[in-house]
């Protein structure tokens, strides 16, 4: 599996709708701020190259998360499925002097009555649709600002529904874009019924240019490397198969899939100590010697 490249200047927010029907998709559109313009020959990839987190394999890497409000129903589902990403992100080998998990996400108390308590990730609970900044676009945010949004974590949705969202909104807090763009997806879209659906399904309705941004056109081969299209990840939107030519299809995808597991070690490799070599290092960052 390559590593994902993509260059893109500026930000970009995922955000994601909020449909109740059942024939209306839970969907997630790419924003860009207004000075760029998106076009089916700028570069993309499923993870954005830039906005990857700064880290080094020799040691953890530290996100910090508050929320600015919600239920403790609501903080306790997402701190219980965003560590998920951090379990998959466990090389599996146990070191003396390190956490075992290459991510940790830190949750931290919401305070305001200070200006402390800085957070990289902060998250607000509100009606409508789900989304994220990608990686560390976040830090471009001010601090009283949110970052993360959820439109549907309560007592009335389906577990599945809330592990689904809270997994494919972490996985844009650290650096995954959308599946069914990948560059190997291929997917037979029938065109026609695509547009109509969007249109009758979206609120304001989608126009052919937002369906194409969104929807049918697909990473650069030229610019982007990448790993194999995965339908099964977490970052991959349902397809119904009335919208292709052949019946291909999509289910919603609640769990990482093998290949998101895999990846998130690729994209973060995490191996600080090893026997016979000179990486160890103790808690303070101090070289130690490996044993």
């Amino acid at each position: 599996m390559k590593i994902l490249i993509f260059t893109l200047a500026l930000f970009a927010i995922i955000s994601c709708t909020d449909k109740k029907s059942e024939d209306q998709s839970r969907l997630c559109t790419e924003l860009y701020s207004d000075d760029l313009q998106w076009s089916p020959i700028q570069p993309k990839g499923a993870v954005v190259k830039k906005s990857l987190w700064p880290h080094s394999v020799h040691f953890p890497l530290r996100i910090t998360v508050k929320f600015l409000n919600g239920t403790e129903f609501q903080k306790n589902k997402v701190r219980e499925y965003a560590k998920l990403w951090t379990q998959a992100s466990a090389s599996g080998v146990e070191y003396k002097f390190h956490e075992k998990n290459k991510i940790n996400f830190r949750f931290i108390p919401y305070d305001v009555t200070t200006s402390g308590n800085v957070a990289d990730i902060r998250i607000l609970f509100r009606e409508g649709g789900s989304s994220s900044y990608i990686g560390i676009d976040c830090k471009s945010i001010p601090q009283d600002k949110p970052t993360m949004f959820f439109g549907w974590i309560n007592e009335n949705e389906s577990e599945e529904s809330i592990k689904q969202v809270v997994l494919h909104e972490f996985g844009h807090a650290l650096g995954f874009i959308h599946e069914h763009q990948h560059p190997g997806a291929n997917i037979p879209w029938n065109k026609e019924k695509v547009y109509e659906y969007y249109k009758n399904t979206q609120s304001p309705p989608w126009s052919k240019e937002m369906v194409d941004n969104n929807i049918f056109y697909r990473y650069s081969v030229n610019t982007t490397n990448y790993s194999n299209y995965d339908p099964k990840s977490i970052m991959h939107y349902s397809i119904p198969s009335f919208l292709t030519l052949d019946g291909y299809s999509t289910p919603w995808n609640s769990d990482l899939s093998p290949v998101d597991k895999s990846f998130i070690k690729q994209i973060y490799p995490y191996h600080p100590c090893f026997v016979n070599e000179t990486c160890c290092y103790d808690k303070n960052g101090k070289p130690i010697l490996c044993h």
